[in-house]
């Protein structure tokens, strides 16, 4: 709403009044009617889009460390991940932000707060992580109706591009099987050919083995803290990441002699108690057949690059590799999971030559020529 007031000497002033999501009302005055209908008509944009926060004193001067622990208290996050906020918050966040009213926190101040982190020799993935913990509060203060936006967007430091993985090869593959035992072979070549992540492979369980169809369903993972292990009812990305997988005949065969006897609750694979398997003892029997075998070392991590490499290079489709490891963009499936086949690249390479080269050699028709005149292409 729009009021006109005169002042003492007579001159017309334009007040708009609105009221706050908050409930309060406030008001701002201009010397023309144009600007005043400009303001209003921002205001009722602003309002519609949710955009308009007036925060009361209290809540304005209110600290960071206050918004933090709520934020820390009634958020879902993985324990692992509450573990590592909470260890961030305590050495880097609290003692800079701890104590300052949540409204007075700019992006200037947490741009210059990220370069003195990087000073002091913090990695720039730790960093960004910090700059993650600061988020959650400011996040709460904006669900609060305290702040209009989040004042941690763009200020995270721009990580380094990260090399891609080590893959194997298909006979790289083959020579690791080799080295492994009968028992072990079945884990290792389901994870060079589904790229399923450990814990996805740890959380397999007898019922998740579909012989008649062929598939090995994804729905859980187990993960290791502080010396024991956790079974967490969706694999990572949550319950979306739920997933079935199309194997070969093949391992089928391979992991029939696990199904044999058992129930659909037992774990497919299993340590020497009856339990989930264990990442180290896993890692430990890989490294051994790799040194057996050949190949340069490497984590559990490289089997699940392997099948994205090889699935690619075999002609499977971008999205169907995405599915197979689980990924919620083909980017990632892409720029981090599958390497660089530099013998591709060469034959790649060899057909355009053999091309051009055969394209020199061939006289040209008067057809072809009219094509390339009328193009724009000079001879």
């Amino acid at each position: 709403m729009i009021q006109v007031r005169l002042t003492k000497s007579g001159q017309r002033r334009y007040r708009v009044r609105y009221e706050t999501p908050a409930g309060r009302e406030a008001t701002r005055t201009f010397a023309r009617k144009e600007d005043a209908l400009v303001y209003e008509r921002l205001v009722k944009d602003r309002v519609r889009n949710g955009d308009l926060v007036i925060a009361t004193r209290e809540q304005r001067q209110r600290t960071v460390a206050s918004y933090w622990e709520e934020a820390i208290r009634y958020r879902r996050l993985e324990e692992r991940t509450r573990d590592r906020y909470l260890e961030l918050w305590r050495l880097h966040v609290e003692p800079t932000w701890g104590r300052i009213p949540i409204a007075k926190v700019s992006p200037l101040d947490i741009r210059s707060w990220v370069r003195r982190l990087l000073t002091v020799g913090l990695a720039k993935a730790t960093a960004a992580q910090c700059v993650s913990v600061l988020s959650l509060a400011m996040n709460e203060a904006v669900e609060q109706g305290v702040r209009a936006e989040n004042p941690t967007r763009g200020c995270r430091p721009k990580l380094d591009r990260i090399p891609p993985g080590r893959s194997l090869t298909s006979k790289g593959v083959a020579q690791l099987l080799s080295h492994m035992t009968v028992e072990d072979r079945p884990l290792y070549l389901l994870g060079s050919i589904c790229g399923l992540r450990f814990g996805e492979l740890a959380g397999l369980q007898v019922g998740d083995i579909d012989v008649v169809t062929q598939r090995v369903f994804v729905q859980r993972a187990v993960i290791e803290l502080r010396g024991k292990q956790q079974v967490k009812p969706y694999p990572k990305g949550g319950s979306e990441a739920r997933r079935d997988i199309g194997v070969p005949r093949q391992v089928i065969v391979a992991l029939e002699p696990l199904l044999q006897g058992r129930s659909e609750g037992e774990w497919l694979f299993t340590n020497r108690l009856g339990g989930p398997i264990w990442y180290k003892a896993t890692r430990d029997r890989l490294l051994k057949a790799l040194d057996a075998a050949g190949p340069p070392r490497g984590s559990m991590h490289m089997l699940r690059r392997t099948a994205a490499t090889l699935s690619l290079q075999h002609g499977t489709s971008v999205r169907d590799v995405q599915n197979l490891l689980g990924h919620a963009s083909p980017l990632m499936t892409l720029t981090r999971y599958a390497t660089v086949d530099v013998a591709s690249q060469t034959a790649g390479s060899g057909r355009v030559l053999s091309a051009i080269l055969a394209a020199e050699t061939r006289p040209q028709t008067g057809h072809e020529a009219d094509v390339d005149s009328e193009s724009g292409h000079d001879n």
